[in-house]
């Protein structure tokens, strides 16, 4: 997960709160609310990967994996269990909703409940993440991981 300031965090409830709805979320994602997610990531993601705060790159990048997880298994070009895509197109709708447990207009602070959320899709694809990375050859470690 990307670090957090040291005056940032998220309270348990919250976390149970987000791990509830993130729940739900992959519970009803079907093949349109993949299409979405592939068509309203990579414009939010931008500003994350240029924000100039080291733990909001770090975090853009793992968006940025996740999405390229998806987008490749969308085309065809990768293959992922069904597990995997809901829980990454339930994160990646998660991040691309301004309006959340915490809105994403607060600086830094809005980017706390998006950074749980990754945080808890890598730990559900954490094994189909790390084949992913070794059939394409890309480094963890250079996304934060």
């Amino acid at each position: 997960m990307a670090k957090k300031t040291k005056d940032e965090k998220l309270s348990t409830d919250q976390i149970k709160k987000l791990k509830a709805s993130f729940k739900k979320m992959t519970d009803r994602i079907d093949r349109t609310d993949v299409k979405y997610a592939l068509d309203k990531t990579l414009e939010k993601v931008q500003g994350l990967l240029h924000s100039g705060v080291d733990w909001l790159a770090d975090l853009g990048k793992q968006i940025t994996l996740l999405f390229n997880m998806l987008r490749e298994w969308w085309k065809g070009s990768y293959e992922l269990p069904w597990a995997a895509v809901t829980a990454i197109t339930a994160a990646l709708l998660y991040f691309v909703n301004p309006i959340d447990l915490i809105p994403d207009f607060i600086p830094l602070a809005g980017y706390l409940d998006d950074a749980v959320v990754i945080a808890l899709c890598y730990k559900m694809v954490q094994s189909d993440l790390r084949k992913y990375a070794k059939a394409r050859k890309i480094d963890l470690k250079a996304h934060g991981l």
